[in-house]
């Protein structure tokens, strides 16, 4: 979240006298102004999602037939917009030595430099796979068909990462990179996933080469981020605590 001075003085002048709903990012960036700021009146309401779109609906053929065109070797997702925060240039070195695919859902700015960084690197061109947009419906099953997703955005324009949440809708393990932001609000370092440093494709190499050699620790992550969705990311979850949090400010 970009730093906005008006936002923050106005906040900063009526935090005395009112309480506010914020999104874990914005929480995190109350520490900017400064010591006379009371957090104990802001109410923290993570961003929901919804669960049912990730619901099993007889796509299991699909998916089966996801992993028998990639050889059934280890699946690495990553689903989202090309742009320059996104860290796509450290996740394609750091795949270089990997035992695994790598599929890229989504397209941008940065498609064109990211392809020419593949066909030009022989190591790379025949485990990385561009795809493209695809259906809603599509995409889910290629969060289903993954072993496990990354999201290796370099820079703190990346606020939160709504991908992350919809691959733990699907019982997948994580790795994100450690920005400062709201990405490792959601991905739990050894609890849902794994955290690196962001712009470290040495760092993001190890944690992709951990996951794919501990196939049970991928399924506990992936089981404990599928929890930790329906217990703090759940849509019905945020639209209460939003209506609560209006009543109980009106009835001051």
């Amino acid at each position: 979240m970009p730093h906005h001075p008006q936002l923050y003085s106005d906040f900063k002048s009526t935090a005395s006298v009112y309480s506010a709903p914020l999104t874990p990012t914005f929480f995190y960036h109350l520490r900017r102004l400064g010591k006379d700021a009371d957090k104990s009146k802001c109410t923290v309401i993570p961003l929901g999602i919804d669960l049912q779109r990730f619901q099993s609906n007889g796509d299991g053929q699909r998916i089966q037939q996801i992993r028998a065109e990639n050889e059934n070797i280890p699946i690495i997702l990553f689903v989202g917009c090309f742009r320059y925060y996104k860290g796509l240039h450290v996740l394609l070195s750091a795949m270089e030595d990997a035992d695994a695919k790598l599929i890229l859902i989504g397209t941008g700015p940065e498609e064109a430099m990211l392809k020419s960084m593949v066909s030009g690197n022989k190591k790379l061109s025949e485990k990385i796979e561009f795809l493209g947009e695809l259906s809603d419906e599509e995409v889910t099953v290629y969060y289903k068909a993954c072993d496990f997703f990354v999201l290796p955005s370099h820079l703190r324009s990346e606020a939160f990462g709504m991908v992350q949440l919809e691959a733990m809708c699907c019982k997948k393990s994580i790795i994100c990179t450690e920005l400062g932001t709201g990405t490792t609000y959601v991905n739990i370092h050894d609890k849902t996933g794994v955290n690196v440093r962001p712009n470290d494709a040495s760092s993001l190499k190890n944690a992709i080469q951990y996951l794919i050699d501990h196939p049970e620790t991928r399924t506990e992550y992936g089981l404990c981020g599928y929890s930790r969705v329906k217990s703090h990311f759940d849509g019905e979850i945020m639209v209460e605590e939003t209506l609560k949090y209006y009543r109980e400010a009106l009835s001051r």
